[in-house]
């Protein structure tokens, strides 16, 4: 990650390596799957390629990992996979940070506020980070400026807090990573998921629709979308 311009791409402060990831989807049902033994194989999967991305993470030299939103397919995933998505988490060994998406939501009563997940993270994953608040959140390395979902669908756009922020207060010496789950232009159908019902990632109308055009672009050194 490299700094905005006028700032020497030299100096140590200026380089940063992250990676940068979403829409994991634990607990997928793959309900249109009929075999049962091949969806829970295909669930299985899906948190086995946790420690794949460890690996890569690792192999880059990665400082940390994030994940733009829907790290499950559900705001109200089941404790197996709370606690399996925890120790995978707990396993990568470095930080690890997370928006809900509109599948994972934030809302009162999502996963996120559950004392269960809140318990297994304390106890599995003491380096995974959720971020449920639309402020900046200052680490050693970089500074990241969130956009959380608190809800599945919402027609204002989650980086509006952006246009507002008094960018002067924030360091100047740190990169600045917007991290963000949306749409960023409507479609002209209604994809669906495995259960067969409307997926509201891509909806046509504009839920949920990331406004990438404000002058607060200028100000940031990399968008993590998912």
């Amino acid at each position: 990650l490299r700094r905005r311009a006028g700032i020497e791409a030299s100096s140590p402060t200026c380089m940063l390596s992250f990676l940068h990831s979403a829409d994991w989807q634990i607990g997928k049902p793959y309900a249109r799957v009929k075999d049962p033994d091949k969806r829970a194989r295909l669930r299985q999967v899906r948190l086995e390629v946790i420690a794949g991305i460890g690996r890569h993470a690792q192999d880059r030299q990665a400082a940390f990992l994030v994940v733009a939103g829907d790290l499950f397919d559900s705001p109200t995933p089941s404790g197996s996979d709370v606690s399996a998505v925890c120790q995978a988490i707990g396993n990568l060994g470095f930080p690890v940070l997370v928006i809900p998406g509109n599948h994972d939501h934030g809302a009162p009563g999502s996963v996120w506020h559950t004392p269960y997940f809140q318990a297994e993270q304390g106890r599995r994953a003491a380096n995974l980070q959720v971020l449920l608040e639309a402020t900046p959140i200052e680490l050693e390395r970089v500074v990241v400026l969130p956009c959380p979902l608190l809800r599945r669908t919402d027609a204002s756009d989650p980086c509006g807090w952006l246009n507002g922020l008094n960018w002067t207060e924030l360091p100047k010496n740190k990169p600045r990573l917007v991290l963000a789950h949306g749409s960023v232009h409507g479609f002209g159908a209604t994809d669906l998921d495995a259960a067969g019902e409307p997926d509201d990632d891509n909806p046509g109308d504009a839920s949920n629709r990331l406004r990438l055009d404000g002058a607060w672009l200028e100000h940031v050194d990399y968008v993590a979308l998912g």
